[in-house]
């Protein structure tokens, strides 16, 4: 638990608005349920007591799991360094508390209603990990997708991530500082935290790398191709499906609405081969695809079609990322 985030929060809330707050630690049963702190917060008239779970960062796709949690217990509240204007939007719907290191806080039931934003921002700025920089995206990719790899020469990840040698030897130091390989012997190593990894790799390829390949916005010149969207043929190996078409061809649950796709093609070749048009509020995206394995049935690897979903906060979107994520693990 990261208990200088529980701290900071509760003193940039009474320092804001008055409020007090304290916690206490639970006993290990709670803890199994994936609380981690007993909170008591007093307001004018009240004290309520409520369990914390204390994350980081708060992303999309854990909502999920708090919702899980909420059904056995509603008296919950979020603590984290940072959430994300969507998400908070999100957890107000819900009606699900939170409250941020800025002491940003929303809370409600029968008889209170707390809704707190401010625009300070107590952040500490951390000088961001080398495995987490826009190469080391791909080189964690290629691993998350390939995790056999932990163990090949540093030559064969760099051709397959396609970056250059000395940054896998960079990016493997990073990983090994924040904890996420164990040497098993001379010749082994292990990924550890696997999970924890894929959130952070998700968070940081959505808001790090994926803006730079993003190449343009299109549509189709025929109507008839968007409702027929499946029956698209690339023309290459080098196109391919992400986003909801990716999601909907692997689980049949989602109809897109917002296409993404990824290429090598070139903008006339994508006009010429599909009949795209240029089109600034396009409903497809088109993204450089920045991995070099062969893509398969025309949709990208899952990890990617799931980190494409979580970043849309939309319910059917978060839903079919949770299967996505369920079908990308039994997979590795």
């Amino acid at each position: 638990m990261e208990e200088k985030i529980v701290i900071t929060a509760f003193q940039n809330l009474e320092e804001i608005t008055g409020i007090k707050g304290n916690w206490e630690s639970i006993p290990p049963s709670y803890v199994d349920k994936g609380y981690d702190i007993k909170v008591k917060i007093k307001f004018k008239k009240r004290t309520i007591t409520l369990y914390g779970i204390v994350k980081k960062e708060i992303r999309e796709h854990q909502v999920f799991n708090i919702l899980e949690q909420l059904n056995q217990n509603r008296n919950v509240i979020l603590i984290a360094e940072n959430i994300f204007p969507k998400i908070c939007e999100k957890l107000r719907e819900l009606e699900i508390g939170y409250l941020d290191i800025n002491g940003n806080m929303f809370y409600t039931d029968d008889a209170n209603y707390v809704f707190i934003e401010t625009q300070q921002k107590k952040q500490t700025t951390v000088k961001k990990n080398r495995v987490f920089t826009k190469t080391g995206l791909k080189v964690l990719f290629t691993i998350l997708t390939e995790p056999g790899l932990i163990n090949a020469p540093y030559r064969v990840i760099a051709t397959k991530a396609d970056v250059a040698l000395g940054t896998v030897n960079n990016f493997m130091k990073g990983l090994k500082e924040l904890g996420y390989v164990i040497e098993i012997d001379k010749n082994h190593k292990k990924i550890q935290n696997f999970n924890d990894l894929i959130e952070k790799w998700t968070y940081e390829y959505n808001y790090t790398l994926k803006p730079d390949l993003h190449i343009g916005n299109y549509r189709f010149l025929n109507e008839q191709d968007y409702n027929n969207w499946e029956n698209l043929d690339f023309k290459t190996n080098n196109t391919c499906w992400g986003g909801e078409p990716a999601a909907d061809l692997i689980t049949n649950y989602l109809k897109p609405g917002e296409f993404i796709i990824y290429t090598e093609e070139r903008p006339n070749e994508l006009m010429q081969h599909y009949k795209l048009i240029p089109d600034e509020e396009g409903y497809i995206k088109v993204y450089k695809k920045f991995w070099k394995n062969n893509t398969q049935n025309n949709y990208a690897p899952k990890l990617l079609i799931y980190a494409d979903l979580i970043n849309t906060g939309n319910d059917r979107n978060l839903e079919t990322a949770k299967l996505i994520y369920e079908k990308f693990k039994n997979y590795r």
